[in-house]
């Protein structure tokens, strides 16, 4: 277990965690995550984890279904064949990730997709957006102090499964659990920007008016300096942090406690205000 100072700062506040890719096609990856959570867990911090999909199960959605992201939001335009395959990908998820926990000893629950209220996305297929969060039956959990799991997708008003992707998810629930911190695990350690000297340096601390800049900023070839794949996130981050959450960081799988239990962290932390 690891100690530290900053545990008796967050006693008691609730961290909501992201996770896809990697983290949840890895057994040792998602293993390494959850031996972390656990020890948030242990020093009284409440945590949910956020579970997307792998980037082959992506990959398959994208041939098998001619799943595209959408031009303008980026998003994965689903279209209805492609609900019973994603529904069973979540629950194969969800599954995996219970048995690491059950494996390891940490008390887990699996919130029911029926938790979040979606309606579809006009332009987006059978992709749909949280209109309503059953934030009680989170917190029913968090309360326990066990760790709550909840996945992509979602319910509509007459029970319908439909695709919520899970980034966009994670900051929706961040906001509606009041939480301190949102936590993107990625494979790289944040944002990283041009530099003369260097190339690239990554950013350790970043606020809401600078992350706003830095999407319409470009490089020397006119390319813009936040990538593709870190955009949902950053547009996650912003709503999340105009939405209330204290920070929220971008840091890599395999350094969640150093991005948290250290003053400058190894990762990008975004506040409103520095």
């Amino acid at each position: 277990m690891v100690d530290s100072p900053y545990y008796a700062q967050f006693e008691g506040e609730t961290f909501v965690i992201q996770a896809e890719d990697e983290a949840v096609d890895n057994r040792a990856t998602t293993h390494a995550i959850l031996e972390g959570i656990e020890d948030l867990l242990r020093h009284g911090i409440r945590v949910l984890l956020v579970f997307g999909k792998p980037a082959r199960f992506e990959a398959e959605l994208r041939a098998k279904y001619a799943a595209l992201p959408h031009p303008e939001t980026n998003r994965l335009v689903i279209p209805e064949t492609a609900l019973p395959r994603i529904r069973e990908e979540r629950v194969r998820i969800s599954g995996a990730i219970e048995a690491v926990c059950e494996e390891d000893g940490i008390p887990c629950d699996v919130v029911p997709e029926s938790a979040i209220r979606v309606e579809r996305r006009i332009g987006h297929g059978s992709t749909g957006v949280p209109t309503e969060v059953d934030a009680e039956a989170i917190r029913s959990v968090l309360a326990q102090s066990r760790l709550a799991i909840l996945g992509f997708g979602g319910e509509d008003e007459p029970g319908r499964f439909l695709h919520v992707p899970s980034v966009a998810l994670a900051a929706d629930l961040a906001v509606a659990l009041g939480a301190q911190k949102l936590l993107f695990l990625t494979s790289a350690d944040g944002i990283s920007v041009p530099d003369l000297k260097k190339g690239s340096r990554r950013l350790s601390f970043v606020d809401l008016e600078e992350l706003l800049c830095l999407l319409q900023r470009r490089d020397d070839r006119g390319d813009f300096v936040i990538s593709n794949e870190a955009l949902p996130k950053v547009h996650a981050s912003i709503r999340a942090i105009a939405g209330g959450v204290g920070q929220v960081h971008l840091v890599s799988y395999s350094r969640l406690l150093e991005e948290i239990l250290t003053r400058t962290g190894v990762g990008t932390m975004i506040e409103r205000l520095q």
